[in-house]
């Protein structure tokens, strides 16, 4: 017998029905059930979405059947093998497969896990199955339209103030009772607005959270409204299928906030597609200005003039506030010891191009792997904070630096996503410099390179690795 706790509610399922739901073959006829309802109506969402003539295609055990709207088939499980990215453990990619442009999605690894924490209530295989492919999909379209989104790189807060998750969990709440109460929407979104134009005079319009909104919240829109007409009598029903899809739209509560808190995640799936289906329901053609790259949100609240007040619930902000103290004690252990040793004026410093540039050291791949079986994916990212530099929290990888290797298990550095250059603050017992040859030793560092050894005008030593060709022509 199994049993789920959702919300304060017990579902029990028996044995048989949920070995039955995760039997591979009825998830494959249950995706393509959905599929064949809501697929077609995808332009009805989006203009130019169309994916009648696209498939998933399910891989299980050592077979891959391809899901269409008419239907299901078998392919050979080597071809589809061949396309697959070349690393363990993947879920999902992107290919033209059979003359058909397919999401291939591993049941297995999709399955895995808890449902997401924007959508609790999601414990069917088959629809957790469909609800990935159909999200995906409509990443790939628009990738290949060719959206426009403003691009800047999303970083979380260390430490965290309250202020910057509490204006966002405030302006859901308000933009949802506008969903949910039509006869008050225009105060609702009025209200949202304010907090909207608030949190946009603290942090600026144009973030990270514009790109995400059209990006993510576009995607989990059109994910929910496919969703709901695969779920309704009469998929092409309009009214029916939008109202439909209110139902999986919740009302802010305590466990929604970590989507707020926690960084800038799930938010943007959050209200994106609210401000999706808020526009749905009220405006035409609205969609143009989305993929021209103007925010939903941007969209729907400048329809409705801000109050110039902002009126706190709180509720929301005892919840957020709890949820700071939290994280920033999580985050402060990680972080503030490579803040501290930064700061400190006779720490070395190891100067390196930055990981996401440096080519992965293709030994290395197994030690990769199993550091990540012990990242805390709360500590993973770009962090900053108020006089301090911006940290990457639990960086992991394998790198060929200089005539060497480097490994980095869940280490924190020094510098910013989009910057060129990262340091890594050295402990002294955690590096050995033989003249200039240097060794790493330690549970989140290993390598050893060749470097350039100077010293800068505080006293620090400052290593750079030298590149192969020009260790090679010193050594000669």
């Amino acid at each position: 017998m199994l049993m789920w706790f959702l919300g304060t509610g017990l579902v029990v399922i028996s044995t048989s029905t949920a070995a039955k739901a995760t039997d591979p073959n009825v998830i494959v006829d249950e995706v393509q059930a959905m599929v064949a309802r809501s697929w077609p109506l995808a332009p009805d969402i989006w203009p130019g979405a169309d994916f009648d003539a696209q498939s998933a295609v399910l891989l299980f055990e050592d077979r891959a059947v391809e899901v269409t709207t008419a239907g299901r088939r078998e392919l050979d499980r080597s071809t589809i093998d061949r396309l697959a990215p070349a690393v363990r453990d993947w879920m999902f990619f992107f290919a033209d497969v059979a003359e058909r442009r397919a999401v291939v999605i591993q049941l297995d690894a999709a399955m895995i896990g808890a449902p997401s924490p924007i959508f609790p209530g999601d414990t069917e295989p088959a629809r957790r199955i469909f609800r990935l492919a159909t999200h995906e999909k409509f990443h790939d379209f628009q990738m290949r339209s060719r959206w426009v989104a403003p691009r800047t790189n999303g970083f979380a807060e260390y430490p965290i103030t309250a202020t910057w998750s509490s204006m966002r969990g405030h302006l859901y709440d308000a933009m949802y009772r506008a969903l949910a109460h039509p006869a008050e929407r225009d105060r609702h979104l009025r209200q949202a607005s304010s907090w909207y134009q608030a949190f946009a005079e603290a942090y600026g319009r144009e973030t990270e959270m514009a790109s995400q909104e059209i990006i993510e919240g576009m995607a989990q829109y059109a994910e929910l409204q496919l969703l709901a007409a695969a779920d309704i009598a009469d998929p092409a029903d309009r009214d029916a299928r939008i109202r439909e899809s209110l139902r999986y739209v919740f009302p802010w509560h305590a466990g929604l906030q970590p989507n707020f808190t926690r960084g800038h995640g799930y938010q943007t799936y959050l209200l994106g597609s609210l401000a999706g289906a808020l526009l749905e329901m009220t405006q035409q053609h609205w969609q143009t200005e989305v993929v021209a790259g103007r925010s939903p949100l941007d969209v729907l609240l400048s329809l409705h003039p801000d109050t110039g007040n902002i009126d706190p619930v709180p509720e929301i902000d005892a919840s957020n506030q709890a949820l700071v103290e939290i994280l920033n004690s999580e985050r402060s252990e990680h972080l503030q010891p490579v803040l501290d040793l930064y700061m400190d004026s006779t720490a070395s410093r190891l100067l390196i191009p930055s990981p996401y540039r440096l080519p992965p050291d293709p030994r290395l791949i197994e030690a990769v792997e199993d550091a990540r079986k012990e990242t805390n994916r709360r500590l993973t990212g770009e962090f900053r904070g108020k006089d301090s530099p911006p940290l990457m929290g639990s960086m992991v990888g394998g790198y060929i630096v200089g005539d060497g290797y480097l490994l980095v298990r869940n280490r924190a550095m020094v510098g910013g996503a989009a910057e060129a250059e990262f340091s890594i603050v050295l402990h002294p017992n955690e590096f050995l410099l033989d003249g200039e040859r240097l060794l790493l030793a330690s549970d989140s560092l290993e390598g050893e390179f060749t470097v350039n050894v100077r010293v800068d005008p505080v006293g620090r030593w400052i290593l750079e690795p030298i590149s192969a060709s020009d260790s090679g022509a010193s050594a000669r």
